[in-house]
């Protein structure tokens, strides 16, 4: 039905993956080396992730890519995008999880945080005789909008054009055999 369907197994594997730790990993391999992308197809890649990466003698872990991005699909309810990535040599397909797990659970905290703050605010409300707690409870509201302002939860496509810079860990797609990219941010 659709012509993008083969991409979807490679979310599978890629959620499946283990951290590395940090015992095996190359300590000369702690940055990531900005790549064209036609020197990205040039990495000796084998089925899977790689811990550590080599070109041109050098060890890495993630690429750093910048280009113009056009969108492609979404995958797993709205969890990850597709992108391809087009830097003038070549372009590659990027897959990215806009929805950071870590970003939510802190939404979600901060979302609680304001329901138990506004039901301390209607029992003071309710007391006959009121309590120095009104300085607090809008010092404890200015801190959970602050924080709620500074929790960034992007939700929307990079349009198409956007330029985008991609840190990822190029790997073969079990699917087409081809080298992707698993995007950490972008």
């Amino acid at each position: 039905e659709d012509d993008l369907d083969w991409l979807i197994p490679s979310f599978t594997l890629i959620k499946n993956v283990q951290p590395s730790s940090k015992e095996n990993a190359d300590p000369d391999a702690e940055f990531s080396l900005p790549l064209l992308i036609e020197d990205i197809y040039r990495i000796p890649l084998a089925d899977g992730f790689p811990k550590v990466l080599r070109l041109f003698g050098v060890a890495f872990k993630t690429v750093t890519i910048y280009g113009r991005a056009t969108p492609l699909k979404i995958l797993h309810k709205k969890e990850v995008r597709i992108y391809n990535v087009d830097d003038g040599t070549s372009s590659i397909i990027v897959h990215f999880s806009h929805i950071a797990n870590n970003r939510i659970d802190i939404m979600t905290a901060v979302n609680n945080l304001e329901y138990e703050l506004n039901m301390v605010k209607r029992q003071n409300k309710k007391r006959r005789f009121k309590s120095n707690n009104g300085n607090i409870l809008r010092e404890a509201q200015t801190l959970l909008r602050r924080t709620r302002s500074q929790i960034c939860v992007p939700e929307l496509f990079f349009t198409i054009g956007s330029k985008v810079l991609v840190i990822g860990i190029p790997y073969k797609s079990p699917c087409d055999g081809k080298v992707h990219i698993w995007a950490i941010e972008m």
